[in-house]
């Protein structure tokens, strides 16, 4: 600790070892660097704000003292790390302040997150099973109580604000439903399934509480007994990579890369996207839909196209949509004009409101 109170740490977050500074007492701030610099432009400001708040000041990865692995230098991909940090720090909660690639790094993407099955696995091969575990999943509490407010409930893939989202009522919570599906099943009853094994990313210890809450809702509405998995950050993308090791039952989704259908539809859910075969989907009226939204010049129609290849997405679950992450923007007073949609990756108002942006003096 130095006469400023601050003090230099490392701890590893989300796989990759991070330096930070911290200083204080209060509130949880976490404060983070543009590029090319590191935490220490933050130096001069942290004894202040931690007369009343703790002040938490990482390198973000590749920078400064943190490490710097090969990859993982997308937006997503960093906001896991600083969330992964400051979660270990104990810190449910916590504001944002960034600056520059720091700015960036506190603007989620547009995307969504579900459970995903390996659907050559039993007991994924009967729908019956897959509609009553997206009946049990209580999404609200979820996203309010589990994940501190930090999503959005949905029952579709793709989010709201995009060309090509749809809105459905399909397999969202209800217990009794779920019970009758099982019931529907082949298998009848829980006793009679295999054994199920959840995977996740033991990297973020918040991952742990969450998983054992998922399982504890399916043994409380199902009866069903889940075997949690705790892997590696690492290790549990390799398994994902290849279709004959992918994890019967884990976590993960999608996070968009340009606005429009096809990049969630035809990127991600033809029977011949790297993605599908992952978790062995094939859906040939989906891909006929895609493929007319795909080649249709006219724009209406080809949204209408996507619309319908969604629907079937939904109506076939492979596994069940749970929640669109919820974007956090940080704006100076000072701009003004601008409409903040799902979509916007940079800035609120990148894709709706670039004329109209507006900053006084």
């Amino acid at each position: 600790m130095t006469d400023t109170g601050i003090e230099n740490r490392t701890l590893t977050a989300n796989g990759v070892r991070l330096h930070y500074m911290i200083a204080g007492a209060g509130d949880p701030v976490v404060l983070l660097h543009g590029w090319p610099l590191s935490a220490e432009m933050w130096r001069g400001v942290m004894p202040a704000l931690a007369e009343t708040r703790t002040v938490v000041a990482p390198d973000l990865r590749g920078a400064g003292y943190s490490d710097k692995p090969a990859a993982g230098y997308d937006k997503a991909t960093m906001a896991e790390d600083v969330h992964a940090l400051m979660t270990a720090l104990g810190h449910k909660r916590y504001s944002v302040v960034g600056y520059d690639i720091g700015g960036m790094v506190a603007y989620p993407l547009a995307g969504t997150i579900g459970l995903q099955f390996n659907l050559t696995m039993e007991p994924w091969t009967d729908q019956k099973v897959r509609e009553a575990f997206s009946y049990a999943f209580d999404r609200e509490t979820y996203c309010t109580e589990i994940r501190n407010g930090d999503c959005s409930p949905t029952l579709t893939w793709i989010p709201e604000g995009v060309p090509g989202h749809i809105t459905v009522d399909q397999f969202g919570f209800d217990p009794e439903a779920a019970v009758a599906a099982l019931a529907e099943s082949s298998y009848g009853s829980a006793e009679a399934l295999p054994e199920i094994k959840l995977y996740y990313n033991s990297d973020d210890p918040a991952n742990t509480e969450r998983m054992e809450w998922v399982a504890g809702q399916y043994r409380d509405i199902l009866g069903i007994e889940i075997t949690l998995e705790p892997t590696e950050g690492t290790a549990l993308v390799a398994l994902k990579k290849d279709p004959k090791t992918f994890p019967q039952m884990s976590t993960g989704g999608w996070y968009q890369d340009y606005p429009d259908p096809q990049n969630w539809l035809s990127v991600f859910w033809v029977c011949k996207s790297t993605f599908a075969q992952r978790v062995s989907y094939c859906n040939e009226e989906l891909d006929a839909l895609v493929l007319k939204g795909d080649t249709t010049t006219d724009p209406v129609e080809r949204i209408g196209y996507y619309e319908d290849a969604g629907q079937v997405l939904v109506d076939s679950i492979p596994g069940p949509f749970l929640y669109n992450p919820t974007n956090n923007f940080l704006v100076s007073p000072k701009v003004t004009g601008w409409t903040a949609t799902t979509a916007d990756s940079e800035w609120p108002g990148e894709f709706s409101s670039p004329t109209t942006i507006t900053k006084s003096e």
